[in-house]
């Protein structure tokens, strides 16, 4: 060190290398474990169990804090439980059947848990049978929006029908023997898009009948997630969340329609006719005679509906439904802010590392994820 001090005077800049290599190679020095002989005080090669010169057994030099360290990890480990397929299948049999009895309420609920049941199976098994229910949701979406009507134009008879006058003034309607009504083609009813009120009345009944068949089926039910009981203690915190923020509760103002009724037209999409002198779609007005003194009454075809005695609604355009401010159109509830939708937080106990005092958190079970305690695990405020 002395005739180094010396050389620094001459050579700063490679003495003050020299000295960080020096200080470098004692830290190595250091940090190397160099097993001692008790007996004899032989240095010994790491890992060496016996000494090399007289035999005796070797002391254990790994630091504890290691070994604890490395117990607590391998405590800590985790595994997800990976559902059989065969479940899913079931589900969709069952979605498939209630959807050919028209029961397309009852086929999107079950169709809904094909889905949430999917993502428990192993990823990549049956890559494009999670695409094939999304396309049955669809379908199933796209038929529970439109309900059947009575034609507004025949009354439900199928009939064609003529206004005519008759002697007192007054407007009557007679049915054209052998014409068919052109609106509805003869059925008597039409598909029209139904209210949201008339869609909680359906989504409410599909759900009674639904939770009856699944608790039949002995399932348990994880929010909205009906699953085998086997398999409900072995999930995971991510598990869970991925079950609850698939089967979510809608925003409950649309019922996932996005939509609510409008109010001039009570979701029907058409209003009376605007014409006090309209009745049943004739104008009678009382008009000054030429000829004759006084007035008389004239009826003709009113101009302001053309007949038709109903005019489109001018605050929803004719759709009977305007968007809901609630979601915005989306028909979910909004995102949870604090997990960022996932449905889990990191564990409070353990800061999400899975250890706590050394041993396995007894919180999240070493996984380091919980529920996120504002959304529930749903990911939904």
């Amino acid at each position: 060190m002395i005739e180094l001090m010396k050389y620094s005077t001459n050579r700063p800049f490679l003495c003050a290398i020299s000295i960080c290599a020096a200080l470098l190679f004692g830290v190595m020095l250091l940090s190397a474990v160099v097993p001692v002989c008790q007996k004899c005080g032989y240095e010994n090669s790491e890992g060496q169990l016996n000494c090399r010169h007289c035999g005796e057994k070797l002391p254990d030099w790994t630091p504890k804090s290691n070994l604890d360290s490395g117990n607590a990890l391998n405590k800590a480990t985790w595994r997800e439980t990976h559902l059989d397929g065969q479940y899913v299948e079931e589900e969709i049999q069952l979605a498939g059947s209630y959807a050919s009895e028209g029961k397309a309420e009852l086929a999107r609920l079950f169709a809904r848990n094909a889905m949430a049941l999917d993502l428990l199976t192993k990823r990549g098994l049956e890559p494009e049978r999670a695409g094939k229910i999304a396309n049955f949701l669809e379908r199933c979406r796209t038929r529970t929006l439109r309900v059947p009507r009575k034609c507004s134009d025949c009354g439900g008879t199928g009939k064609l029908y003529r206004k005519t006058m008759s002697v007192g003034r007054e407007s009557t309607r007679k049915a054209v023997l052998g014409k068919k009504c052109a609106m509805c083609g003869g059925a008597g009813k039409v598909n029209a898009y139904g209210t949201v009120n008339e869609r909680k009345f359906r989504m409410g009944r599909a759900m009674r009948t639904y939770a009856t068949v699944q608790q039949g089926r002995q399932y348990v039910a994880i929010g909205n997630a009906w699953i085998p009981p086997a398999v409900k203690e072995s999930l995971s915190a991510r598990q869970t969340a991925a079950l609850l923020g698939s089967t979510a509760s809608p925003c409950e103002d649309c019922m996932e329609i996005g939509r609510i009724d409008c109010g001039d037209c009570l979701g029907v999409g058409t209003v009376k006719c605007t014409n006090k002198h309209c009745l049943d779609g004739i104008s009678q007005k009382d008009e000054k005679g030429q000829l004759v003194k006084g007035s008389m009454t004239r009826s003709r075809r009113c101009t302001v509906c053309e007949g038709n005695a109903i005019l489109e609604c001018e605050d929803c355009r004719g759709k009977g439904s305007l968007l809901c401010d609630e979601c915005s159109g989306t028909g979910e509830r909004s995102t949870c802010t604090k997990c960022s939708g996932q449905g889990v937080a990191p564990c409070r106990r353990c800061k999400g590392s899975g250890l706590y005092k050394g041993a396995t958190c007894n919180d999240c079970k070493g996984e380091g994820q919980a529920l996120c305690r504002s959304c529930d695990g749903d990911g939904h405020k």
